[in-house]
């Protein structure tokens, strides 16, 4: 089950939208349930009571509470939920990418386009409904993937850092990267001690990664290469 919301302050293709959307579910048998919202005010605030979106369809130009806003805030509250922003002027193209939309749909839609860039998104949020199953003193847990942030090397340890809490386990970071790219799960190694959720990744400088956290951590000369070969290859589906 996909957990949609489509917020536009056009009421009109709102309801166009969560039709097509539900057309598409059906097409292509994938269960969804469409919320929809003509404020971003008001999503923002469905989201901060606990309400949980695998995708939203955000309209850039909103009376109330414009687009860029409503994601700047939605990103503070939850960093995995993909955005993808709609708009009637492609010129705001340039502005949007700050907050990682995985997506961009020019008005009028083009219900082909709109049908590629949703199945493809449907991919990434199922490759990302994976668990990351790890044993530490004689414990077991399970993480889901997309909570991870980052794993650290110190030592004998890995240290898992996710959106709330640390974990440890005793493994090396190839055995982990083996694991979470047959869960197609999207981390980079960068270093010898730091394998991260590119998810979470802000910024990609030329000798460290920005974090979505603030936290910075190095690339290293022997990683930097395929970290780079990675970055371009899942740069759209951020």
């Amino acid at each position: 089950m996909l957990d949609i919301a489509v917020c536009d302050d056009d009421a009109g293709f709102v309801r166009y939208l969560s039709n097509l959307l539900y057309k598409l579910g059906e097409d292509h048998g994938i269960a969804m349930e469409v919320e929809s919202f003509r404020d971003g005010r008001l999503l923002v605030e469905r989201i901060r009571q606990g309400r949980r979106f695998d995708l939203i369809y955000l309209d850039i130009q909103m009376k109330e509470m414009g687009g860029l806003e409503t994601a700047k805030k939605i990103r503070e509250l939850d960093w995995t939920v993909q955005l993808v922003y709609i708009t009637s002027y492609e010129k705001y193209m340039k502005q949007v990418f700050a907050e990682a939309p995985i997506g961009f749909l020019v008005k009028p839609l083009k219900e082909d386009e709109m049908e590629r860039t949703f199945l493809h998104i449907v991919k990434v949020i199922g490759d990302q409904g994976a668990f990351y199953r790890f044993r530490y003193n004689r414990e077991e847990y399970k993480l889901p993937v997309r909570d991870i942030l980052y794993f650290e090397k110190q030592l004998r340890k890995i240290y898992i850092i996710s959106v709330s809490e640390r974990y440890c386990e005793y493994r090396s970071l190839e055995e982990i990267k083996a694991d979470l790219d047959k869960k197609k799960a999207r981390f980079l190694r960068i270093h010898k001690s730091y394998l991260v959720n590119f998810q979470y990744i802000t910024q990609f400088g030329s000798a460290e990664v920005k974090m979505h956290d603030g936290k910075i951590l190095p690339i290293s000369r022997s990683y930097k290469n395929e970290a780079v070969e990675q970055m371009k290859k899942l740069a759209w589906t951020r």
